[in-house]
């Protein structure tokens, strides 16, 4: 019995052989294996080129958005006692040049407190605050120097007042402004 079910089993190899497992082979045994290899690669192929196209129009439209919204806007950042350029090279240099440059940032800050309190006071005699940066500097910094005057900001910043704001005083990168100028 053993020596026949070997036999039976040997047959059924044998038969499988013959047929193959390709069933291209078969009469209507439908795709081979390359063949759906070969149309899973189409397929893949025509989903990339549709995402490439997709990518592009995206990238278009987001070239036409920017040259429609024109150039950037300069950077406005408010103005503290650690923005001027005096006293920057002490930054990062251990215990002596922070001790050093702590004189320089508490002078930075008091004159930030004059001109505060200068614009105030010339809120209360006024009724109003300046309306225009030429404004604001004849009547608040000008006048009250030195005890205001405005510290040197580091390369391609000016100061910037913005009536929006009138209690903050700001500066605006025209461009070159330095990487990491405002802390």
């Amino acid at each position: 019995m053993a020596a026949f079910m070997r036999l039976i089993g040997l047959f059924l190899v044998l038969a499988l052989i013959i047929a193959g497992c390709d069933s291209s082979s078969a009469p209507g045994g439908g795709a081979s294996m390359n063949e759906l290899a070969s149309a899973a690669s189409a397929q893949k192929a025509a989903e990339d080129e549709k995402a490439q196209e997709k990518a592009e129009a995206d990238l278009k439209a987001e070239e036409a958005a920017k040259a429609a919204a024109g150039p950037p806007a300069p950077r406005i950042e408010v103005v503290t006692s650690h923005s001027p350029k005096k006293g920057r090279t002490l930054e990062g240099g251990g215990y002596l040049s922070i001790v050093a440059g702590t004189r320089f940032w508490a002078e930075h800050q008091i004159i930030l407190n004059n001109i505060l309190h200068a614009t105030r006071l010339w809120e209360a005699e006024h009724g109003r605050y300046p309306k225009t940066q030429e404004e604001f500097m004849r009547e608040i910094i000008e006048p009250n120097e030195p005890a205001t005057a405005l510290p040197e900001l580091p390369e391609g910043w000016e100061y910037y007042y913005d009536p929006a704001t009138p209690l903050e005083l700001k500066m605006i990168d025209r461009g070159g402004g330095e990487p990491g100028a405002v802390q």
